[in-house]
């Protein structure tokens, strides 16, 4: 005869959680290479964000942006291409500051997560 398995239902969420730190701190660690924190990637970035076209944000700072804008709200928020210069310039410290990011960007994520569970 086989036995049942009881699951608690936060076994999922923290197996998830864990999966998502391991995935961070490979990130983290991925752009703090010597080679990640040249001039011309983009934590190698010593300057003033200017941007001017949406094509032109840098694909690796979306995740965070997108958070930044949306986290806890029901609808998607409306920002301007101004907000996002702002956001970043406030949170860039030059190069290096994309494991500040990456930070800011998971504890958005784990605030949108147990903003669920609570739910």
């Amino acid at each position: 005869m086989s036995k049942k398995i009881e699951i608690k239902t936060e076994e999922p969420v923290n197996l998830m959680r864990e999966w998502k730190l391991k995935h961070w701190e490979k990130r983290i660690a991925n752009y703090n290479k010597k080679e990640n924190m040249e001039p011309g990637k983009i934590n190698g970035f010593d300057g003033t964000f200017a941007i001017s076209q949406t094509s032109t944000i840098p694909e690796d700072l979306l995740g965070f942006l997108n958070l930044h804008f949306n986290a806890g709200k029901k609808r998607r928020a409306k920002y301007s291409l101004e907000d996002i210069n702002v956001a970043l310039n406030e949170i860039w410290e030059g190069p290096g500051s994309m494991e500040k990011i990456c930070r800011l960007e998971m504890e958005y994520d784990y605030d949108l997560v147990h903003e669920e569970e609570e739910v």
